[in-house]
């Protein structure tokens, strides 16, 4: 064989390897296509699936009646609300009307949970 001409047989084995190559990475990368867009229909079916039943779960008539079945819950009457001002004022014997350490204590913790909550977001 000439130079040129093995040259040339040269070259196109190299081509001929390269695209033999090529069409095989092309092939698994394909394959990954595929698996990345079967994976993301199976998480939207999920999701669609979880928003359902959040829904559900989520439903005011059901809640009120677990609440009603499990919770001796009942609404808030006027007779259970008081002012800051009666909370806070001593009674004319010189007590508070209510425990006013454990008043302190319950206004640091909501201080301390809207914190909490504050960093969570």
């Amino acid at each position: 064989m000439k130079r040129p001409t093995g040259v040339f047989v040269f070259i196109a084995a190299g081509v001929g390897l390269g695209l033999f190559q090529l069409k095989y990475q092309v092939m698994n990368l394909e394959q990954d296509h595929r698996r990345i867009r079967k994976t993301i229909r199976d998480t939207d079916e999920a999701i669609h699936v979880l928003r359902a039943e959040w829904a559900h779960l989520n439903d005011p008539k059901r809640l009120q009646g677990l609440c009603e079945r499990y919770l001796a819950v009942s609404p808030i009457r006027g007779s259970q609300l008081v002012s800051w001002q009666r909370v806070t004022e001593d009674r004319p014997g010189g007590t508070a009307e209510y425990d006013r350490g454990a008043m302190d204590q319950l206004v640091a913790d909501l201080v301390s949970d809207a914190k909490l909550v504050a960093l969570d977001e």
